[in-house]
């Protein structure tokens, strides 16, 4: 595997003109180390950590008292919903009722989805394999 991977980094460091002792000061992985150690084991950091970090390079400033950015979760919202009409006009009308009553310049709906398996369906795996 080291084999091919070398090669691929080769092809791609002569093809784009990159010097290859660049190359060579990093680890040769076939998955970046940031997401998993070297046995394949998920390599997990504390939030925490990344939250301490970004919080020290933010100015800190008196809050405002207008809010530009509203960004909501669209499907936690949609669970908030208890009381949908059953047709798809009715129901989107009291969606962007309910949106629009948050007074702010600019409003987020944003629908995500986390593909499985996720970090946390690996961490619920782990934690019932040890039960």
């Amino acid at each position: 595997m080291e084999r091919d991977l070398f090669g691929r980094i080769l092809a791609i460091a002569l093809e784009e003109k990159v010097d290859i002792r660049n190359v060579l000061e990093y680890p040769l992985t076939s998955v970046p180390l940031f997401f998993s150690h070297l046995d394949g084991q998920m390599n997990k950091t504390n939030k925490a950590k990344l939250f301490k970090i970004l919080e020290d390079r933010v100015k800190h400033q008196s809050p405002t008292t207008t809010i530009d950015v509203t960004i909501i979760d669209g499907f936690f919202f949609l669970h908030l919903c208890h009381d949908l009409p059953s047709s798809f006009i009715k129901s989107s009308r009291h969606i962007l009722q309910r949106i629009r009553a948050f007074r702010t310049k600019k409003i987020h709906l944003i629908f995500d989805r986390v593909p499985s398996p996720s970090i946390k369906d690996r961490e619920r795996d782990k934690r019932t394999d040890s039960d």
